[in-house]
């Protein structure tokens, strides 16, 4: 983990299916929670690709959820 020029803490995670996450957060703390998080909801299946969500699927989420 480092310090970054404007403050913030940074880390750099290697989730198991070899992808990289940089987390970022304004104490070790909360660095180290935000990682914790991002660990568990990818071995729960959570896609956390980095891609936009295609209008049409976010759309269809709206109307099964409301």
């Amino acid at each position: 983990m480092k310090k970054r020029a404007d403050g913030r803490y940074q880390r750099k995670i290697t989730l198991p299916d070899g992808t990289q996450k940089h987390v970022y957060g304004t104490s070790p703390a909360e660095v180290n929670r935000k990682a914790k998080e991002i660990e568990r909801a990818f071995e729960t299946g959570i896609d956390l690709s980095d891609r936009p969500v295609p209008v049409t699927a976010r759309k269809s989420d709206y109307f099964l959820t409301a």
